[in-house]
């Protein structure tokens, strides 16, 4: 991404391949026949928010970092707003997205991001092995079916989103969002703080 926004020639096809790339990463996880879960521990910003709610299940520390800082850098949370919003509904979604707050593990349980919450690392393994446990108990093939169920009700336009990202990361704003996120200083917008 470093190198996209860095460019000036052919970034946009590149921007769109590397959108398109990530899209499918986030479409494959949720479509798995398997039952999925993400653990988190530390931080979880933009892109891994996405992962980790394409998930079935997430299982998080309570002092876990989360936000969704895309459009703080000039992008757009393009390829993985589905998903959050699969998680944690319309309104709260619009939320997290458009003002890239922080939250904790504990705030992710509340708001329906996280499905489980531990105190410390040492009881994530233990929860992780509950949750397999309990899915040794049902049919693979009727978990599969489910999964299949439950995704057809979101259809994800993976191209469309790819383009908004593209386009975001090859604007103006996007390569000095990226700049400002390299160089570890506030974008030309937030500097009146």
């Amino acid at each position: 991404m470093q190198n996209i926004s860095s460019e000036k020639i052919k970034t946009h096809d590149k921007a769109m391949e590397m959108s398109i790339k990530f899209g499918e990463i986030f479409t494959k996880i949720s479509k798995l026949s398997k039952v999925t879960i993400s653990v988190v521990e530390g931080a979880c910003m933009a892109g891994a928010v996405g992962i980790a709610s394409a998930t079935d299940f997430l299982v998080s520390t309570s002092d876990a970092k989360y936000a969704l800082t895309e459009t703080k850098i000039g992008l757009t949370p393009a390829q993985i707003a589905p998903y959050v919003l699969k998680k944690v509904g319309f309104n709260m979604g619009k939320k997290l997205m458009l003002l890239g707050e922080g939250f904790s593990g504990d705030e992710a349980l509340l708001l329906g991001m996280a499905d489980y919450v531990v105190k410390d690392n040492n009881q994530l393994d233990s929860k992780v092995l509950q949750i397999m446990n309990k899915v040794k108990k049902c049919s693979p093939n009727g978990i599969a079916v489910t999964k299949n169920l439950l995704n057809s009700n979101y259809n994800i336009d993976t191209k469309h989103a790819a383009k908004l990202f593209a386009e975001c990361i090859i604007h103006e704003e996007g390569r000095e969002g990226f700049s400002s996120f390299f160089e570890k200083r506030k974008p030309f917008w937030n500097k009146k703080d």
